[in-house]
């Protein structure tokens, strides 16, 4: 799986690296100004940070430091979702563009002019 290895290959150069920003390459309706509030309520919070749509934490999201490991360790598509989910202490920033999935012949043809 690419997205995995590279995934696993970027946390193997994270020496300095204070967070990692993870997301998926499709989301037709992801913007700069989502980005920037997920990297904006890391750097308040110093917790996750994770999109929340559909009822729940998802990618994109904003992984710090002490969860590189565990992130390191995860295989599957849902990973990540795994882990923002499990309990532990995440800032949700609502995002309900985020349900858009451009995989479905549906929803490409609801986005095409």
């Amino acid at each position: 799986m690419a997205t995995l290895n590279s995934r696993r290959s970027s946390l193997g150069r994270t020496a300095r690296t204070e967070a990692l920003l993870l997301t998926l390459c499709d989301p037709p309706r992801l913007s700069t100004a989502h980005l920037d509030q997920l990297i904006c309520d890391f750097e308040r919070t110093r917790l996750p940070v994770a999109s929340y749509y559909a009822h729940k934490c998802a990618v994109p999201a904003l992984f710090p430091r002490s969860l590189f490991s565990s992130l390191a360790t995860l295989s599957g598509d849902s990973a990540a979702s795994r882990l923002l989910n499990d309990g532990r202490s995440v800032r949700l920033v609502s995002w309900a563009d985020g349900e858009i999935d451009a995989d479905t012949l549906e929803t490409e043809q609801r986005l095409s002019p």
